[in-house]
């Protein structure tokens, strides 16, 4: 098997157990580069492991939604869903503790926070449930 076609290609298919696999591995790499952090004295490879990371997750989640029928432009929404939900949850919980809001700017935020949670259950179930 041509492991570089495999995750860096947007064509072709892959099934739910491939894709889960390389999302658990994808996972893995980060938590050791998020423990561990050797590259703190290589700036430029720890960028080049990240973009590489986002790539193929990028083309995975691609290959996947061809498995589902659906247009692979769907992973470039799902990757902007995620990184939303980790700016605004950051933000939530950084308003949360601290800073004087009012309740409507807070029940705006907790009404974001279940709709992103909703969403992100959406894509879960998508990607790793439906056959």
């Amino acid at each position: 098997m041509d492991y570089a076609r495999y995750l860096f290609s947007f064509n072709g298919r892959i099934n739910r157990a491939r894709y889960l696999a390389v999302q658990v591995a994808l996972l893995s790499v980060w938590f050791l580069l998020w423990v561990k952090s050797p590259f703190q004295q290589w700036e430029i490879l720890g960028w080049v492991i990240v973009v590489t990371m986002v790539w193929i997750n990028l083309a995975t989640t691609a290959r996947r939604f061809h498995d589902r029928n659906r247009s692979g432009w769907w992973a470039v929404a799902v990757v902007v869903v995620n990184r939303l939900s980790y700016l605004y949850y950051g933000l939530f919980f950084g308003l949360s503790f601290g800073v004087d809001i009012s309740i409507a700017e807070e029940l705006l935020l907790v009404m974001g926070a279940v709709g992103l949670s909703v969403l992100q259950t959406w894509i879960v179930i998508e990607l790793f449930f439906v056959i």
